[in-house]
């Protein structure tokens, strides 16, 4: 039996790797399906036949309560910083606010992606930054992966995207990788479909196993813990 993982863009290079480690070690079937995050829940909530999912936490819960997700297989898998990405190799890389705010203002445009998680959180930290509205007609939102290829091609000289995709992409470095005091990392995490398939639970632990740090961190992604649920009072 073959188990369908549904995951995020921001993934992609990594898992692909991952995929096919599980696969030569477990003899298991992965087929994989990437979208953007928003599009993970949305895709559950219409009735995609998936058996793990991957996607931002706070979709999750809605998922549980509507019957699509089993709750107790929510597992952190790991955050993704955002990062500014240019041509080149080997440059120096910003991390501090006044920095950051060097790069977006210095930059000739600026490309991200416009229905994706990264994009609402680039513009969020901008507006924090106080420069948004100083680069807003230098912004060019575009679709999923869309951006760091306009960099790499040069049709862009910058571009918003996950750590993760910056690394995974050649003939491109981070100018700047955005502090966890912007709130601009990602958090992505695992869980299984309620219908429980064989080989879902497999994978799950698989990807989750603390095995798997050293190939997450050099993709750009960092283990992290979910907050515990909140417990409410029995009735009386």
């Amino acid at each position: 039996m073959t188990v369908m993982l549904l995951a995020p863009v921001a993934l992609r290079a990594v898992l692909s790797d991952l995929v096919d480690a599980y696969r030569a070690e477990t003899g298991d079937g992965v087929e994989t399906r990437i979208v953007l995050n928003p599009e993970v829940p949305r895709l559950i909530a219409e009735g995609f036949a998936f058996d793990v999912g991957i996607t931002n936490p706070w979709y999750v819960p809605d998922l549980v309560a509507a019957g699509h997700v089993d709750g107790g297989s929510h597992t952190a898998l790991g955050r993704v910083p955002l990062a500014l990405a240019v041509a080149g190799h080997g440059g120096g890389c910003a991390t501090d606010r006044a920095a950051i705010a060097d790069c977006l203002l210095g930059a000739r445009d600026i490309a991200f992606t416009g229905e994706g998680t990264s994009g609402r959180i680039f513009r969020e930290m901008a507006a924090q930054l106080g420069v948004l509205d100083r680069i807003e007609d230098r912004l060019r939102p575009m679709g999923a992966g869309e951006p760091i290829r306009a960099v790499a091609s040069g049709r862009c000289a910058m571009a918003a995207a996950p750590l993760t995709v910056v690394r995974a992409t050649d003939g491109v470095q981070a100018a700047a990788i955005c502090p966890a005091e912007l709130g601009t990392d990602i958090e992505m995490s695992v869980f299984l479909a309620a219908r429980r398939s064989e080989g879902a639970a497999r994978l799950l632990s698989y990807l989750a196993d603390p095995a798997r740090d050293a190939a997450l961190s050099m993709a750009g992604v960092e283990r992290f813990t979910l907050p515990p649920a909140p417990v409410h009072p029995s009735p009386q």
